[in-house]
């Protein structure tokens, strides 16, 4: 996976760890045709951030231990409702333009990364 914050490109390999700081614009690409795990960890304290409601919000419950063969991602599905959700919870997802301002070498949507 290919990772963007500030004025950083992170490559992480199979093991590897990345940490993206609270508050600062990032994103994100899969460089593999598999990933075959993406841990997201979610730190809470006495002001937990809203990422985890957020997730709540937008998922829905597994039906089973297996992993679904034609999942929708929000992206596809409908990107201004999560949009939306996420402002409702203090996350703000940026916009196409936005994220060329804040994160130039962010290779855009859609365009696969090598």
């Amino acid at each position: 996976m290919r990772f963007y914050c500030e004025d950083k490109i992170l490559r992480i390999k199979a093991g590897e760890v990345v940490f993206l700081p609270q508050g600062k614009a990032h994103a994100f690409n899969c460089t593999s045709p598999v990933v075959r795990t993406l841990i997201l960890v979610q730190a809470t304290g006495a002001d937990p951030v809203g990422l985890d409601k957020y997730f709540l919000a937008m998922g829905e419950p597994a039906r089973d231990m297996s992993l679904p063969r034609d999942a929708i991602t929000y992206a596809a599905d409908d990107p201004e409702r999560a949009t939306r959700i996420a402002a409702l919870h203090g996350i703000r997802i940026l916009s196409p333009r936005e994220t060329e301002l804040e994160l130039p070498q962010y290779p855009g949507f859609g365009i696969p990364v090598r």
